[in-house]
């Protein structure tokens, strides 16, 4: 896919904390950013998700979402 536009990271980083609450939301931005040659380091936080079942249901999508190789926390 053709960049129609130039992503930068301050001070040139590679590596980018991205906070994420749900998969759906995260994988455009993540899909840019690798692009872009611009690793994610996906934190998934979000209590006031509730009842926790969903949090749960979340954060196992968030993990399923991403690849093996991209850093999770």
């Amino acid at each position: 896919m053709k960049k129609k536009f130039q992503l930068e990271v301050p001070g040139g980083a590679d590596k980018v904390l991205l906070h994420t609450c749900c998969a759906p939301c995260s994988s455009a931005i993540i899909e840019c950013m690798m692009q872009h040659h611009i690793t994610p380091v996906i934190y998934y936080c979000n209590p006031n998700i509730y009842p926790q079942e969903e949090y749960i249901i979340r954060k196992k999508t968030n993990v399923h979402a991403m690849p093996n190789h991209w850093d999770w926390r």
